[in-house]
């Protein structure tokens, strides 16, 4: 979305495609009428995205200013529809609320309905559960499925918890330092995961039988961003990796239909329920 000011924020290499369309390449003016129309953004913490001294509808309602040729009696109505859509009680009395007058699970629905106004074709949402209770959290996912249905949009979710992925995901990516380390659906990603690191992640999940055994954590250190690995940049935490994997980084390998992996040893380790042996 390109909303980090370049300088300093730079990008360089790679393209990044919507719609046949390098986003890239695309102008300051171009990408405006972009964001926040066709791509919209949902952010981790409402009460650092929101704005402390305008009423919360009002908020939303510039959204429409910005992209739309809207009267301003219309655009609160659209704003009202909206906050009435994503769950958010008595619309006209929290419409002239101020964020901090509203509950977290508020504040968010608020966000969602600031980032679907426009109707997104792609709606990006970053960790926006994570403040939340787990009984907030279940109704923001019911609402992001529901709503991903009623305006059949894409919607890419950025989080750490696998269980949320486990619960609106297609397809998954795994990353681990600025780096795709597995590609697949969630069936493949979950019953037979290919990377070391992938296969850790699910093993630090605490299940109800595991009382006679500590959870599964991943030895040493995230690397310095400034400093990656020159090779594979889990190699350094693997106890997996090989010399080929300190000096070169791997290739994304499609392992099966629709699963991918970029890992050097893949292939020569095998998965039992409770851990990794090398073949």
């Amino acid at each position: 979305m390109r909303l980090i000011p370049s300088p300093p924020g730079r990008i360089s290499t790679g393209e990044v495609l919507f719609e046949g369309k390098n986003l890239l390449k695309l102008s300051a003016k171009e990408m405006q009428n972009i964001r926040g129309k066709d791509i919209a953004m949902v952010f981790q913490e409402p009460m650092t995205s929101l704005n402390p001294v305008f009423p919360v509808g009002d908020q939303i309602a510039e959204v429409l200013f910005t992209h739309e040729k809207i009267s301003s009696h219309r655009a609160m109505q659209r704003v009202l529809e909206m906050m009435k859509l994503v769950g958010i009680p008595a619309p006209a009395e929290r419409y002239f609320q101020y964020p901090h007058q509203l509950s977290g699970g508020m504040r968010q629905r608020i966000l969602i309905a600031m980032g679907l106004i426009c109707n997104p074709k792609l709606l990006i949402a970053d960790e926006p559960t994570t403040a939340l209770d787990v009984t907030v959290q279940a109704q923001i996912l019911e609402l992001f499925r529901n709503l991903q249905q009623h305006f059949d949009m894409g919607l890419l979710m950025i989080t750490h918890n696998l269980g949320i992925i486990a619960e609106v995901a297609d397809e998954v990516a795994v990353m681990y330092a600025a780096k795709i380390v597995e590609h697949g659906t969630i069936d493949n990603i979950f019953a037979r995961p290919l990377h070391p690191y992938t296969f850790a992640l699910l093993k630090s999940i605490p299940k109800l039988n595991t009382s006679k055994s500590s959870l599964v954590t991943i030895p040493g250190n995230v690397p310095n961003p400034l400093d990656y690995p020159v090779g594979c940049h889990f190699c350094t935490r693997c106890p997996y990796a090989v010399e080929v994997c300190f000096v070169q980084p791997p290739p994304m390998t499609n392992a099966t239909d629709g699963h991918s992996v970029a890992c050097w040893c893949w292939e020569n380790i095998e998965l039992d329920e409770n851990h990794l042996t090398v073949k």
